[in-house]
């Protein structure tokens, strides 16, 4: 079992078979789950996309999601945390690299970004929420070297109607955006 949810044992995931697995395992399974990364996980492909609220947290010694040009997190969800993890050297033609949000809140708290690159917005956060309520927390993470080469947000893009954006503790360090700002 790779998701603990109330009554639920947890083992930590290491590979990307097995966070695919796990997202899949969440989003079945109503209600606000976690999951726990362990370790490098090298991604080859993009992962599951998030429909049911969940905490994606980080373990040990220097968890990280590391290169292999594909989309991290998409989530559509009510709540997604990523919190304890470094997300490095993802590609997206498109956007929100590292991690894209629609519709819900969303909660970074120590995470590191860096190298993100993305062909349109957002080199590492894309997020949008088409109603008011839903908001962007960020707290304790560092986003460095974030790149969204054709629009804006090289570190994130906010788009939203109403919420709010809460950014404390966090650097933003030699991000570029070819179009509105790169932090």
């Amino acid at each position: 079992l790779m998701v603990s949810g109330p009554g639920q044992a947890l083992d930590f995931v290491t590979s990307e078979a097995e966070l695919n697995q796990a997202i899949a395992d969440a989003n079945s399974n109503l209600g606000l789950d976690t999951i726990t990364i362990a370790g490098t996980i090298v991604l080859t492909g993009d992962l599951t996309d998030i429909s049911d609220s969940v905490i994606i947290t980080g373990t040990g010694d220097s968890p990280t999601l590391d290169r292999g040009y594909f989309l991290g997190f998409d989530a559509n969800t009510e709540a997604l945390t990523v919190r304890n993890l470094t997300i490095t050297g993802e590609y997206n033609s498109d956007y929100g690299v590292a991690i894209s949000m629609q519709n819900g809140d969303l909660t970074i708290d120590n995470v590191t970004f860096t190298y993100n690159d993305a062909e349109g917005k957002a080199g590492a956060v894309y997020f949008f929420a088409s109603d008011s309520g839903h908001d962007l927390t960020i707290t304790n993470s560092t986003f460095k070297g974030n790149i969204a080469r054709n629009e804006g947000g090289g570190a994130v893009f906010a788009r939203m109607y109403g919420g709010d954006v809460t950014v404390t503790g966090t650097e933003f360090l030699y991000n570029e955006a070819g179009n509105r700002g790169g932090g």
